[in-house]
């Protein structure tokens, strides 16, 4: 629903945190010149680490819908040149949700990804990369744990008989 009702920027920051597992500064400073048609690439993200993230094709169709493709992805409202703050991106983008009836937040929306990457590779420290986690001990409190995978693990080591 957020996606469907949201204009291009606004869509594409929910991408990026979705879809890729952005960190609300991390959008705020994303440069096209970080963006291909493959990844793209967190020059400094949190702690000064950086990493490339494959671009997911809902993501890259969200990208080729804005309007611009010189300087920051995420353009000032104010229409000045240079990065939004990331308070900004995460209060404009709570706002936005908040009034679709959605009361999760920007930065759910990257716990999401975790999940989602979590749940499809069931490898933790991919999954790590890919957020730019340096302990998996961080990567672990996004990636939730999906009940029928345990329950599938004591099937598959045969202590539950079905």
């Amino acid at each position: 629903r957020a996606l469907d009702n949201a204009e291009p920027q606004m869509a594409v920051i929910l991408g990026l945190a979705a879809f890729a597992g952005l960190r609300a500064c991390e959008i705020a400073r994303l440069n096209w010149s970080e963006v291909s048609d493959e990844a793209i690439r967190i020059v400094d993200g949190k702690g000064g680490h950086g990493r490339l993230l494959p671009l997911a094709p809902a993501l890259a169709e969200m990208l080729e819908a804005l309007p611009h493709r010189r300087g920051n992805v995420v353009q000032r409202r104010d229409g000045r040149q240079g990065p939004v703050l990331p308070h900004n991106v995460s209060a404009r983008t709570n706002e936005y949700l908040h009034e679709q009836g959605i009361p999760e937040t920007l930065h759910q929306l990257r716990h999401r990804f975790g999940t989602a990457t979590y749940r499809a590779s069931k490898d933790l420290r991919a999954v790590q990369q890919l957020m730019g986690h340096a302990s998996p001990i961080t990567t672990a409190g996004y990636a939730a744990a999906d009940p029928e995978s345990g329950r599938e693990a004591v099937l598959a080591a045969g202590v539950l008989s079905s």
